[in-house]
């Protein structure tokens, strides 16, 4: 029907089978084609950015590629000691493993990142919610925590009560620009920012002190309760990309750490085999067998 309107060349494909796209009828010269084995979690660098790239621009979707690549070149040449995938992946080991944490709170303080926690819980979820390690045998020990969380400041009225002062202790990753977009630092340097960062920071500060009100138990706060804090300049798309790209290194890292391939997603293939199955049955297509 795109092609009886005269629309024909605003199709364009984003596909591992570049084939199928031009059996289907799309131009070669805007089929946009990557290797198979990308997944889908670490696909954002290859062609299928386009789609990014066609909202944010050209100019600030190359911005994003150059932060990626920045982190690309701390994670292959920084020492381990200074090395941020290398200690963020260590962290999980730690609070996993050692300290017995189940669950991992991400919370970006900056509205724009709000989906980043949702992207984060598929990213280390998916790459090494495993049990069982890359050479098939089975695992003794626990993988990758439960990842959720949302943006700050708004989190703080909803489930903060519990990470302070609940049984549970739930580690924080807490992310925050130091600067508002566009704004340099000396003259731009908003009041109401000011005060994100400020929530931010205590955040960090009143899980790890705490304060003591052993008179009134209610209103104690033991402290003692992890947090990373990560911060940047100003969410840029260059400083998005390094995020971004940080946190893959890091899926990876703790992946090669706990011995599983963080790069297959059975889980998921299974789910959506039974799916068919189960769609055909509904449909009549095939007997259900229980």
């Amino acid at each position: 029907w795109l092609a009886a309107g005269g629309n024909e060349g605003a199709m364009a494909a984003v596909t591992a089978a570049p084939d199928v796209a031009a059996e289907w009828g799309i131009a070669a010269d805007r089929i946009f084609d990557f290797d198979e084995g990308v997944g889908g979690r670490y696909s954002l660098w290859s062609a299928v950015g386009l789609p990014v790239m066609i909202d944010v621009g050209a100019a600030a979707f190359t911005q994003l590629l150059q932060g990626a690549a920045a982190m690309d070149r701390h994670f292959e040449t920084a020492p381990h000691t200074e090395n941020l995938p290398v200690i963020l992946g260590l962290l999980r080991v730690w609070n996993r493993n050692f300290m017995g944490y189940p669950t991992l709170g991400i919370m970006p303080y900056d509205q724009r990142l709000a989906l980043v926690p949702a992207w984060l819980q598929q990213l280390e979820m998916e790459s090494n919610g495993k049990s069982v390690r890359a050479d098939g045998s089975v695992l003794d020990y626990a993988t990758t925590p439960v990842i959720w969380g949302a943006a700050g400041t708004g989190c703080q009225h909803s489930f903060f009560q519990a990470l302070h002062q609940g049984s549970d202790i739930v580690p924080l990753d807490i992310m925050v620009p130091l600067a508002p977009s566009g704004m340099p630092l000396d003259d731009g340097w908003q009041a109401s920012h000011r005060v994100l960062v400020a929530n931010a920071i205590a955040q960090a500060e009143a899980l790890a002190k705490g304060r003591e009100n052993h008179a009134e138990p209610h209103r104690h706060f033991a402290g003692g309760r992890p947090s990373t804090l990560i911060s940047w300049q100003a969410s840029t798309p260059y400083a998005v990309g390094r995020l971004l790209a940080l946190y893959e290194h890091v899926t990876v890292v703790s992946g090669f750490l706990w011995g599983v391939n963080s790069f297959d997603q059975w889980g998921v293939e299974l789910g959506k085999a039974m799916a068919r199955e189960v769609a055909a049955a509904l449909s009549g297509e095939a007997s259900a067998d229980g």
